[in-house]
């Protein structure tokens, strides 16, 4: 429980949020997708230390000016940081992403010995 409060203090503190993740497998990849809309891709800064995939995105500065029109604001953009550790059966060399539409996919390609073999097997 203190880990989770820690946590969300963090978050917080350094204006860091967490964006959803999905995970898909395929025989010869993985693909990963984050949630980050509003943001540019040249904000996005993804590398790979030690098998851990770090994920982290800088937003613009909120600008200052303020008007007197607004009653409520409840959306900004904040940025974040997101790390996953790789298995032994990811090619780290060959991660490749691309962010469109508010996605952000990685495609992260399995080594060769590591590949799905699979084979249906008839039920009598």
């Amino acid at each position: 429980m203190r880990q989770r409060k820690r946590a969300k203090w963090m978050r917080h503190a350094y204006n860091w949020s967490y964006p959803p993740a999905n995970v898909e497998e395929f025989d010869d990849h993985y693909e990963l997708y984050i949630f980050a809309p509003g943001l540019e891709k040249s904000q996005f800064q993804v590398s790979v230390v030690d098998r851990v995939l770090e994920i982290s995105a800088e937003a613009p500065a909120p600008s200052e000016e303020k008007s007197s029109r607004w009653k409520r604001q409840e959306f900004r953009q904040i940025g974040f940081k997101r790390q996953f550790e790789l298995n032994k059966g990811i090619d780290t060399s060959q991660i490749n992403a691309q962010y469109a539409d508010g996605v952000l996919r990685l495609t992260l390609p399995k080594l060769e010995e590591y590949h799905t073999v699979r084979k249906d097997i008839l039920v009598d």
